[in-house]
């Protein structure tokens, strides 16, 4: 009786001693991935870079011209070209796992909202990319007749989904 009560104890022993090193060997590999993934993402801050009002931009974003003046006819297309920089990643074995979202706002010449997704963005953003450079965008706003003539001005604001984080630039246009 004493050696089957010794050798449960010994077995009961050895199986919480297994289950003690897996849990804390888990628990350890968990905390070091979450490190990994938290150091990646909150050391950039994401950026807009290069707003500009453009005439032409090449199919693959390479080159572009900027427009020499800020001012169109009611009826015009407004190219507003972009590159957005230092987003947080996810590193994995394919590479960096990127995902921002990007929301237009424009505001009339009486100071009124003519242009808001407030529910969604204009568009998102998510790729695992081999490398990490800045990532072009252009954005054509279409303008109607019902357009009145003045100063418009368009918010971009860019919002990191890994970390949270936003930048916004603004551009002025004017419609005659």
């Amino acid at each position: 009786m004493k050696k089957s009560i010794l050798l449960l104890t010994i077995v009961l022993l050895g199986i919480f001693i297994v289950l003690l090193l897996i849990f804390s060997n888990y628990t350890s590999n968990d905390n070091q991935k979450e490190t990994v993934n938290q150091g990646n993402a909150g050391l950039r801050e994401i950026k807009i870079k290069e707003l500009s009002l453009v005439s032409y931009v090449s199919d693959d974003f390479t080159t572009y011209n900027i427009r020499e003046d800020d001012k169109y006819n009611i009826g015009d297309n407004i190219k507003l070209f972009f590159k957005v920089s230092d987003y947080a990643y996810i590193k994995k074995d394919e590479g960096y796992f990127i995902y921002f979202q990007v929301n237009i706002k424009v505001i009339g010449p009486k100071g009124n909202l003519i242009y808001h997704l407030s529910e969604e963005p204009a568009f998102e953003f998510m790729k695992t990319m081999k490398d990490m450079k800045d990532i072009p965008f252009i954005d054509v706003l279409e303008t109607e007749m019902i357009d009145p003539p003045g100063k418009y001005k368009v918010y971009i604001t860019v919002k990191d989904m890994i970390t949270g984080r936003e930048d916004t630039k603004s551009i002025v246009f004017y419609l005659r």
